[in-house]
C-alpha cells in the first residue's frame, strides 16, 4: 500500500482534484447556457407564422342571430386574458358583409373546422354572403347553440364570445407600413380602412 504522504500519491490526488474541479466548472458552464436565451429567427418567416392562420387555422366567425346572420373566413385573431376575463379578439374590414351584422349584434362565434371540410371551407373566404348563400355552396350545415352562438356542424371546436369592447382602428393610429399593404391592393382589401376590432369575452368552449 503507498504511503499516503508519497509524493506519487499527492500527485495522483492532485491530478484527480484538477480534472473534478475542471469538470465541474464545465457542468456549471452548460447549465448556465441551457438558462440563456437565444434569439431566433422563428417569426421572421411569413411560412412560419401561417402555422396560426388560414388556412392551417380554418377558422369562421359568426355574428347575428337564428333569423339574419353572416359568416365569413378569418386570417387571424388573438386569444388572451384581459379585463380578467378570457377573450377572443377578431378583426373585420369595414367593407365585409359580415361587419354590419356584428356591428349590432352584442355575441360573435369563431369555429373552427375540421380540415377534412376544407373544400366547403374556402367559400367563406371566397365569396360574400351578399351574393351567395354560403351553406348551400359549401354544403356546411348551421347549428345554433343554448347559449344562443352559431356554429357548424362541420365544427370540432367553437368559441362562443360576449363583445365587450369594439373598437374601429383609425389610419392614423395604425403604423404606415401597414397601410401600404392596404394601398397595394392585397387580395380581399379593397380600401384603406383599417379593420374593426372586437374583443369578445369567451363565454361558451366546445370541442369533439
Amino acid at each position: 500500500i503507498p504511503n499516503p504522504q508519497s509524493p506519487i500519491v499527492f500527485y495522483l490526488n492532485s491530478k484527480h482534484f484538477f480534472l473534478v474541479f475542471i469538470n465541474i466548472n464545465l457542468f456549471i458552464l452548460y447549465k448556465m447556457k441551457q438558462n440563456e436565451l437565444k434569439p431566433t429567427d422563428k417569426f421572421k418567416n411569413m411560412n412560419r407564422l401561417k402555422e396560426f392562420t388560414t388556412p392551417e387555422f380554418p377558422a369562421i366567425l359568426t355574428a347575428g342571430d337564428k333569423d339574419s346572420y353572416n359568416s365569413m373566413a378569418i386570417g387571424w385573431g388573438t386569444l388572451g386574458v384581459i379585463w380578467r376575463r378570457p377573450t377572443f379578439t377578431v378583426y373585420v374590414k369595414p367593407e365585409r358583409y359580415t361587419h354590419q351584422f356584428i356591428e349590432k349584434s352584442k355575441y360573435f362565434t369563431v369555429s373552427i373546422i375540421d380540415k377534412k371540410f376544407m373544400d366547403g371551407f374556402g367559400v367563406y373566404g371566397s365569396k360574400s354572403g351578399r351574393d351567395v348563400n354560403k351553406e348551400k355552396e359549401s354544403g356546411f350545415h348551421i347549428k345554433f347553440l343554448d347559449n344562443g352562438g352559431i356554429t357548424f356542424e362541420e365544427a370540432k371546436e367553437v368559441f362562443v364570445c360576449k363583445i365587450i369592447c369594439r373598437t374601429h382602428l383609425k389610419e392614423e393610429d395604425v403604423d404606415k407600413e401597414i397601410i401600404k399593404l392596404y394601398e397595394d391592393n392585397i387580395k380581399g382589401f379593397i380600401s384603406t380602412k383599417p379593420h374593426s376590432q372586437y374583443i369578445g369575452e369567451i363565454i361558451g368552449h366546445y370541442t369533439k
